[in-house]
């Protein structure tokens, strides 16, 4: 399946503010996950820009 880039960032994006919102909510039982979620998050942030700026390169 080929699905649009912008899509799958929409998508994508949902999805770690799902995750940041479950982080927030959850007890601060286990910073272990918290940290490594967190991690997640900015590894994707980086991602996403990185294609932005691909983008921008190429138009």
């Amino acid at each position: 399946l080929i699905i649009p880039t912008l899509t799958l960032t929409r998508i994508f994006m949902k999805k770690i503010l799902n995750q940041t919102h479950q982080t927030l909510t959850t007890v601060k039982s286990t910073p272990q996950i918290g940290l490594e979620k967190k991690l997640i998050q900015k590894k994707a942030i980086r991602v996403i820009h990185g294609k932005k700026r691909l983008k921008l390169k190429t138009v």
